[in-house]
């Protein structure tokens, strides 16, 4: 492997990504040749610790600097990979991402069972006089370390190593299987009487999407159909709250809580799987389950603690529920819905929209032209301005993006210096973009 050939690659490991150059072949080509070159770094810095230790040389910054910097490269540039594969997700990025997240995770285990790391950090923790912010830094190197299986014998890490391999190829089947099950179902609807309700925004969306997937050249109009109903959360939240056909509420509703349960997608015997591999990385630790693993790092530490604080918000939330519960059916039953039936998860948001409009005199989508995105994002950046003391300018062209709806914006303090970055991907893109809201680190 020559310099040239990392000099050149995708994968410079520092700046704003050139997210549009990420293909999935280039990804293929390129980064096993990072991977090979972090390799041979941590074989180095192996030895360069190895000669710190026996020399008794050990510092902050010939420890930790190191260390940061190898782990910020494989940070870098496996995080470009994994966002990628959550926000522009295709067949053959998948099968680029599965083939070499096990080099990752192998490389993450190696990274975390390196014996003379492990020593020299603790010698480093004894024996140099640090600050509150760099002993903390330190403590989390090492547990991290520890439940990573630095102190497993040869054959309990080598099941230890197996076990996330093998949890990391569960965790990405189990995304995929639930975008693949939200992308498959669907229905074409072309009687009126199945939209009735439903806002000329909500037609729209529908109407735009039965055209592209029928894949007519000709404009739909959004009231004569056809229109696709769909798992997507814009398409699935306006139609529960708004669909007067309960039929067709109670099929959207069991359709979306039942994702990747059937089928091809099926994710019952991974979630068993998963469980199941968890317990036995846990007790390989010395912990007795998976939570008390998660929770040994947590301000909870213990179950009774998570499980007190749960029972603590459950009575009085119980109590309040049941109430609005019982409200929403007396309300419903006095509007038309059957009186000897009782409301059912289909239901709730349909009444929930009808009860607002009535008892509070709130529509939310006649409030909807009142707050377009432009206008919201002005309204938070200023609220966070006399909050934070800062400035959010936006940047759209200064940075590469993965999208044409992907907005970038740039953060100043109040001495007019630029202090981060960010991007912001506002809309839903049900065939490639995972649901939900999250966000993501990049540098």
């Amino acid at each position: 492997m020559t310099e040239d050939v990392i000099d050149n690659n995708l994968f410079k490991c520092s700046g704003l990504p050139v997210f549009n150059q990420f293909t999935p072949q280039r990804i293929e080509k390129e980064f096993p040749l990072l991977i090979e070159k972090l390799n041979l770094e941590f074989n180095n810095l192996e030895i360069k610790f190895s000669e710190l230790v026996s020399n008794n040389d050990l510092n902050w910054e010939k420890v930790i600097n190191p260390l940061n910097k190898i782990n910020e490269q494989l940070k870098w540039s496996w995080g470009v990979i994994s966002h990628l594969n959550s926000v522009n997700n295709s067949e053959k990025l998948r099968d680029v991402y599965a083939k070499l997240l096990p080099q990752v995770i192998n490389l993450g285990n190696k990274f975390g069972q390196s014996k003379i790391i492990y020593k020299a950090l603790k010698i480093l923790r004894e024996t140099n006089n640090l600050d509150t912010t760099r002993n903390r830094i330190l403590d989390k190197e090492i547990t991290d370390m520890e439940h990573s299986g630095i102190s497993l014998n040869e054959l309990d890490q080598k099941n230890y190593n197996k076990i996330s391999e093998r949890l990391g190829e569960l965790s990405t089947t189990f995304s995929n299987n639930v975008l693949d099950a939200t992308n498959k179902w669907f229905l074409i609807l072309e009687d009126k009487s199945q939209i009735k309700g439903l806002p000329e925004r909500v037609l729209e969306l529908m109407a735009l999407s039965a055209q592209r997937h029928l894949r007519k050249e000709e404009i739909i109009d959004p009231q004569s159909g056809p229109w696709k109903l769909s798992l997507d959360i814009p398409t699935y939240t306006a139609f529960m709250s708004y669909a007067e056909d309960r039929i067709l509420r109670e099929k959207l509703y069991k359709a979306f809580v039942s994702r990747a349960s059937e089928g091809d997608q099926n994710n019952s015997q991974i979630i068993e799987e998963i469980l199941t591999l968890r317990t036995k990385q846990a007790k390989l630790l010395g912990y007795e389950s998976w939570a008390d693993l998660s929770l040994s790092t947590k301000m909870a530490s213990k179950i009774d603690n998570v499980e007190n604080l749960l029972e603590e918000l459950r009575r009085p939330s119980l109590k309040a529920a049941e109430s609005e519960l019982n409200k929403l059916n007396n309300f419903a039953h006095k509007n038309g819905f059957n009186i000897s039936n009782k409301l059912k998860p289909w239901d709730i948001s349909y009444w929930s929209e009808l009860l607002r409009k009535e008892k509070l005199n709130l529509d939310q989508e006649a409030l909807r032209p009142w707050f377009p995105l432009d206008d919201v994002l002005k309204g938070l950046f200023q609220l966070c301005e006399k909050l934070f003391d800062i400035k959010v300018v936006e940047a759209n062209g200064e940075a590469p993006v993965w999208n044409e709806d992907v907005l970038f914006f740039n953060i100043f303090n109040n001495s007019d210096n630029k202090i981060a970055s960010f991007y912001l991907d506002p809309f839903s893109r049900p065939e490639s973009k995972r649901g939900g809201a999250w966000m993501d680190e990049c540098l």
